[in-house]
């Protein structure tokens, strides 16, 4: 037998956390792709200055929807996300060149210092797909990527790339697994 002040005390807690949590989700915000009413970082973008590499953050607390293609679902909690895009210069047959005498193996030969992704102008990435994709989600989330769907309840770490089947794609990425900010990120076509 229960103590019916037991149970409504007990009623009463529960009611209070439900009140609680609410509160911190809205006092987080709501977002799609990081953009929106947010709390953190918010959305940073980023390009390396061989034109080869651009690169977006993502960090937020509270509900994030994501859109992008690969990584859909959403999380109640912290999210965490860089997403790898090649560069305006990494398209076409040959090799990108930037500067006179500069070819793809001058980009990775010697200093990489012209492929280590900096802050950047924002730029139109809701249509692309993303090369690489490295996320964390604290808290809750539910989703379906390239890896299929999942279902998290704690902390969620994951990376991915993801190459169109027809590319002849070549990509470099070096990175720290902390921010996109000093990762060196180098994509370019070569020739078929």
């Amino acid at each position: 037998m229960t103590c019916p002040t037991l149970r409504s005390r007990a009623a009463a807690g529960l009611g209070r956390r439900w009140v609680s949590a609410g509160l911190l989700l809205a006092a987080g915000g709501c977002t799609v792709n990081g953009a929106g009413v947010a709390v953190g970082g918010g959305v940073r973008y980023y390009a390396n200055d061989a034109g080869t590499g651009r690169g977006v953050a993502i960090d937020v607390w509270g509900v994030n929807v994501s859109t992008v293609e690969g990584d859909g679902g959403i999380t109640v909690g912290r999210t965490r996300r860089a997403y790898y895009f090649a560069g305006g210069a990494s398209n076409g047959l040959t090799a990108p060149t930037t500067r006179p005498g500069d070819s793809a193996g001058g980009h990775l030969s010697g200093s990489a210092e012209r492929l280590r992704l900096k802050p950047a102008a924002r730029f139109d990435w809701g249509a692309a797909r993303p090369l690489v994709v490295r996320g964390r989600s604290d808290g809750v989330s539910a989703g379906a990527g390239a890896a299929g769907a999942t279902v998290t309840v704690g902390v969620r770490a994951f990376d991915a790339v993801r190459l169109p089947a027809d590319s002849n794609l070549l990509m470099f990425l070096r990175t720290d697994g902390r921010r996109p900010d000093g990762d060196v990120f180098h994509v370019m076509e070569v020739g078929r």
